[in-house]
Order: C-alpha cells, then sequence, then structure tokens
C-alpha cells in the first residue's frame, strides 16, 4: 500500500491545505506533529526531512481526530478520497502524479 509512504501521506496533507478544508485547530495539531523530532532514518534519507516531517504532521493530526472528533476524521478521510472505490483511484493519481513529479513533494516547506 503505497498510502502509508510518507511521500503519499505529504500529497493528501497538500491536498488537504491546497483546498482548505482544515481549521485553525487542526492547522495548530500539524505544527505541533511535524515538530516532533525525527530521528535520522532511511525513511528521512529516501524522502527528506521535510516531508517526512509532514507526513508525521498528518499522522498526528489523524491521532488527534480519531480519540477527539471521529466525525471530522471520518469528513476529512472522505474528502481525501477514502471511501468505497473511491481510495484506489485516488492512490493511482497520487501514485502517477509522484512519479511524473517526485521533486515537487521534497522542496515545499508548508505543513
Amino acid at each position: 500500500m503505497k498510502v502509508v509512504r510518507c511521500e503519499a501521506q505529504d500529497a493528501l496533507l497538500k491536498k488537504l491545505l491546497e483546498d482548505d478544508h482544515l481549521t485553525e485547530e487542526e492547522r495548530d495539531v500539524l505544527r505541533w506533529g511535524k515538530n516532533i523530532t525525527s530521528s535520522k532514518t532511511r525513511t528521512t534519507k529516501r524522502a527528506g526531512v521535510a516531508v517526512y516531517n509532514r507526513a508525521s504532521s498528518l499522522e498526528t493530526l489523524i491521532g488527534y481526530l480519531y480519540l477527539t472528533n471521529l466525525q471530522r476524521l471520518e469528513e476529512l478521510m472522505r474528502r481525501l478520497g477514502f471511501s468505497t472505490g473511491a481510495s484506489s483511484e485516488l492512490i493511482a493519481e497520487m501514485h502517477m502524479n509522484f512519479q511524473k513529479h517526485p521533486s515537487d513533494t521534497q522542496n515545499s516547506d508548508n505543513p
């Protein structure tokens, strides 16, 4: 499953940010999650620290919403295409975009 890779999570986060679907509180959680220290792993070497940190911030937001507002989590996941039949198409589209422009995910410094 490619969606568990930090590059895919980074792309999902960018979609939420570009579409302006996050509240200020959710953006605060992203900033908090982004600032968690990451170790020098193979993942950070492959994708870059910025991509890894943004992916970690999305994971933090998902965990936060899972614990505090499951309905909001489900809403955001649907916006990202995680519903019956839609998630496979979204994942395939993101993978194709990443293959065409892998450097795009490494150059952005936004959360």
